[in-house]
């Protein structure tokens, strides 16, 4: 089997490294990104989205995600972009007769106009859990994390539309999803 390792012209298939190019050409691998073998099972449960406490002074003018100025153009490291505007709960449970880890993954779907791969990755956490128990893991979420470059107006901008949050153990064995 051969791969064409030719530069692609299309902007697009650069936003397509490793998992993001099976899933945008709809090709399950054998072992998708992020799994990962186990001696005890887990199972996932309530989602949950909550809206963190956001300072005012970055809500005013055209809003968090229009903010068209910030000290450095064309960085992605002004202070307002990172703060964390949501926190994506959910339970983690070993459902197995033995101690483990698990590394969740949340993956954010853009909206389709935004012209972004099909599922990316914002956030994971590892954690050990004995037989039984449960954990409530909270991965933050930050107007950078749903946000892609626009070139005319050099800056970062949050699509319009709806994002999707999928909380998953691997990019293709996904548990949870909720509208944001």
């Amino acid at each position: 089997m051969f791969l064409n390792l030719k530069p692609s012209t299309d902007s697009f298939a650069s936003l397509l490294p490793d998992y993001r190019w099976f899933q945008a050409n709809n090709i399950t691998p054998l072992f998708p990104f992020g799994f990962g073998l186990s001696y005890t099972t887990f199972e996932y449960s309530a989602l949950e989205i909550v809206e963190a406490t956001v300072s005012k002074r970055h809500l005013v003018g055209e809003g968090l995600h229009k903010r068209a100025n910030t000290t450095e153009v064309g960085s992605s490291v002004a202070k307002w972009l990172h703060e964390t505007r949501w926190s994506v709960e959910f339970d983690v449970t070993n459902t197995g007769s033995v101690n483990g880890c698990d590394v969740p993954l949340m993956f954010v779907t853009f909206p389709g106009a935004a012209g972004e791969p099909p599922r990316v990755l914002r956030g994971f956490e590892r954690i050990n859990l004995d037989p039984g128990a449960t954990t409530r893991v909270s991965l933050p979420l930050s107007i950078y994390s749903l946000s892609i470059w626009d070139v005319v107006s050099q800056r970062w901008v949050k699509p319009d539309g709806e994002f999707k949050i999928i909380v998953g153990k691997s990019a293709e064995d996904t548990q949870l999803e909720a509208a944001l």
